[in-house]
């Protein structure tokens, strides 16, 4: 079996050529992407080093697709608070949130939280343009993301 040249000490998985397990202390604990070509990971003790997986033909589930979806809502919500000292004042006394955690992921988790029980077409009737513009909002990249 021919081995790759830069991989001399380091195991090949002789099937496929696509994986390989290195124990180079200059990688040890290396996760991350290089180049959009190699992926670093870490499994168990050991550094795997793969390409970079090819996710174009995935297909997503229903139930994917609505999460993704009430995520993206959560999302809208965190950003329509954030957006002013004001707002965030209120939320972080609202959500009793310490200065050392994060106020946006809490935004979030309560947005979700407040939604779980509902639809997600009554969930999309929570926050619609017309709430937005109650509350003069003028940034039109904020409304243009809410009608999407």
């Amino acid at each position: 079996m021919d081995l790759p040249l830069n991989f001399s000490k380091t195991y090949v998985n002789p099937i496929l050529y696509k994986m390989a397990i290195t124990k180079n202390p200059f990688l040890q604990d290396t996760s991350g992407t290089i180049g959009g070509l190699l992926v670093f990971r870490q499994h168990k003790d050991k550094t795997v080093v793969s390409k970079v997986p090819n996710m174009s033909n995935r297909v997503l589930s229903e139930k994917q697709k609505e999460t993704n979806e009430r995520m993206r809502l959560a999302n809208i919500y965190a950003k329509y608070s954030y957006r002013t000292d004001e707002g965030k004042t209120k939320a972080r006394d609202r959500l009793q949130v310490p200065a050392h955690k994060s106020l946006f992921h809490a935004l979030v988790k309560e947005h979700l939280d407040l939604h779980k029980h509902l639809t997600l077409e009554q969930v999309k009737g929570t926050i619609s343009v017309a709430n937005v513009e109650k509350k003069e909002c003028s940034n039109s990249k904020f409304i243009k993301e809410m009608t999407m």
